[in-house]
């Protein structure tokens, strides 16, 4: 299961996010661990991606997926 990513990392300020793209260095210095790629943005990039994460809507907490019209059907049991 993913972090929600609307917004940024709760409590990041820009700046943070923009050192954690840049170096995946968190603001309490620990570091990312795999499955985490080892990524390096140069700091355009970062503050590009910064920037556009900002934009996203935060999505409703604890949502479910809409599953009432799913078209999918099960194939029948085997005795």
């Amino acid at each position: 299961h993913a972090p929600a990513i609307a917004g940024g990392p709760a409590g990041y300020s820009q700046e943070q996010f923009v050192h954690f793209l840049q170096t995946g260095e968190r603001p309490s210095h620990s570091h990312t661990a795999p499955p985490m790629p080892q990524f390096r943005m140069n700091e355009d990039d970062a503050r590009a991606v910064v920037a556009y994460i900002r934009t996203l809507p935060q999505a409703a907490q604890n949502a479910t997926p809409d599953t009432s019209t799913s078209t999918t059907t099960s194939a029948p049991a085997t005795p």
